[in-house]
């Protein structure tokens, strides 16, 4: 009977990475960004036997941007700087722990004055007004998990809204 907890841990408390997107208003325009979450153990039966969700470590993530129906790639990829809300700055690789306080890090930014939507790793590379995907990788632990978001640049406020 001691050992069905710790099986129950094995199996139900892995690192269970949730890959999601939003924007975030800043003083002068707004950031399109991934959020990337661990969240705890929701399940009140596993929460009553002890099982609690792991860390997840040695956590890296990479984007790319490409136009939506050619494919053409437009930001060919970099390993941005994820920030983890833990009082520290950004990191390119972090531990991320059980919670519901996602990680973040930027993909676009569009400044209301300028009119205009950057990467924002780089601020140089202007997106011209269009449809987006931005390809997201991230590496767990030495697993990979992927998926892709698509986005839009406009001539009018907001400049840049996820779809």
């Amino acid at each position: 009977m001691l050992a069905l907890p710790t099986v129950l841990q094995m199996i139900w408390g892995k690192p269970k990475l949730v890959i999601a997107v939003s924007d975030r208003e800043v003083t002068a325009g707004k950031v399109l960004q991934v959020e990337l979450f661990n969240p705890p153990i929701q399940n009140k039966l596993l929460r009553w036997l002890g099982v609690k969700r792991m860390t997840a470590g040695d956590v890296m993530g990479s984007f790319k941007i490409q136009e939506h129906g050619s494919r053409r790639v437009i930001f060919p990829g970099e390993v941005p700087e994820i920030i983890t809300h833990n009082g520290t700055g950004g990191h390119q690789r972090i531990s991320l722990a059980a919670s519901f306080f996602p990680a973040t890090f930027g993909v676009v930014l569009s400044l209301y004055e300028d009119k205009k939507a950057y990467v924002f790793e780089e601020q140089e590379t202007i997106l011209p007004p269009g449809k987006y995907c931005v390809c997201i990788h991230f590496m767990m632990e030495g697993e990979p998990i992927e998926t892709e978001r698509t986005f839009v640049v406009t001539k009018a406020h907001p400049f840049a809204y996820w779809e």
